[in-house]
């Protein structure tokens, strides 16, 4: 009883007060954390972007119009890219998406910080807001990529045939003979271009241990294998062989011997790499994507994100009830006032 009779309105005030203090204080942790993370990725972004290694393999997914508009194939080219969507297109959409959705996190991180710090409902709600958005389109994003990869799989696999096959290597373009100024400008940048994917290519078989797309088969035949001579006995690059250095096979005969015979199975291949280049990429894309701890981070985010929309939203009630406690005792007060005049 003495306990009770001792424990006042005012002490209920303060508890109140205090555990909405220790609640405030809790989402601003959450939200801060959030807009420190966004940040944090924003950073990652530019430095992936900007690194070295990033544009170079980058250059796979280009889409190689600047080599077609040229070729003596235009024609059919042009109908085979209306029929898919390019991978250039999907990458270029990726990184929009992807900064877009760090942007919006910084953006309710800082909504919710501010929201908690001066108890304004309309910056909770806007969060949540923000954060439901964010929160449908992860889940959006990562299920409709689930259910393209393999598409995307095979349209990179038939890029990437396409490059070894028509753009490796190739040192002389198509030109016609209308507007010889405009073409030849053209013709240089189209070699340059050319040079760069040569340089990608030979970076990246000599990067994953790797042979032509899908295999030393795609130089048959190829612009690279039509212009390398006879007497040179080169069926795939050196880059395709076991080096002890950058560009330096352990052995280019047995290597380009094992590229010749490489549909018999009479002898093991030691000096040639078999496994295609797209093999490797997307056997690293996948180790990425089913890493446990990507999968721990993503449900993660998921579960803390929703913990802040529970939060935003009880903050807010708290914070419309005390407005309204308080506009019932003002209005009670004047209303005593009032009567006390009378």
């Amino acid at each position: 009883m003495d306990s009770a009779a001792e424990n006042g309105p005012g002490d209920d005030h303060r508890m109140k007060c205090g555990s909405s203090n220790l609640f405030k204080c809790h989402l601003a942790v959450i939200n801060l954390t959030f807009m420190v993370g966004g940040f944090v990725l924003i950073g990652l972004i530019v430095w992936t972007h900007m690194n070295r290694e990033h544009i170079v393999y980058s250059r796979i997914l280009e889409d190689s119009s600047s080599t077609h508009s040229v070729a003596s194939n235009v024609h059919n080219q042009q109908q085979q890219q209306q029929h898919h969507i390019p991978s250039s297109v999907i990458h270029k959409t990726t990184i929009i998406v992807v900064v877009t959705l760090v942007v919006v996190i910084v953006a309710f991180g800082f909504l919710g910080c501010c929201g908690a710090s001066v108890e304004s409902v309309c910056f909770l709600c806007l969060c949540v807001f923000l954060v439901v958005s964010v929160v449908i389109a992860e889940i959006t994003i990562a299920s409709t990529f689930h259910s393209i990869k393999d598409k995307m799989y095979a349209d990179l696999l038939t890029r990437m045939q396409h490059q070894i096959r028509t753009e490796y290597n190739r040192t002389t373009v198509a030109k016609t003979t209308d507007q010889q100024q405009q073409q030849q400008q053209q013709h240089r940048s189209t070699i340059a271009d050319l040079r760069r994917l040569t340089s990608t290519w030979n970076n990246l078989q000599t990067t994953f241990n790797c042979c032509g797309a899908s295999g030393p088969r795609d130089f048959r035949f190829s612009a690279w294998y039509n212009q390398t001579k006879d007497s040179e006995g080169m069926f795939v690059p050196n880059t395709c062989c076991v080096l002890i250095d950058r560009l330096v096979p352990r052995n280019e005969a047995f290597c380009q011997i094992e590229a010749l015979l490489i549909d018999s199975n009479d002898r093991p291949v030691t000096e040639l790499h078999q496994s295609g280049c797209h093999e490797a990429i997307v056997r690293l894309v996948d180790s990425y994507l089913h890493h446990p701890l990507l999968i721990t981070v993503f449900v993660a985010v998921i579960l803390l994100q929703g913990i802040d929309i529970v939060f935003c939203c009880i903050l807010a009630l708290r914070i419309r009830r005390q407005l309204s406690e308080v506009n019932v005792s003002e209005n009670n007060e004047s209303e005593r006032e009032e009567s006390e005049n009378e």
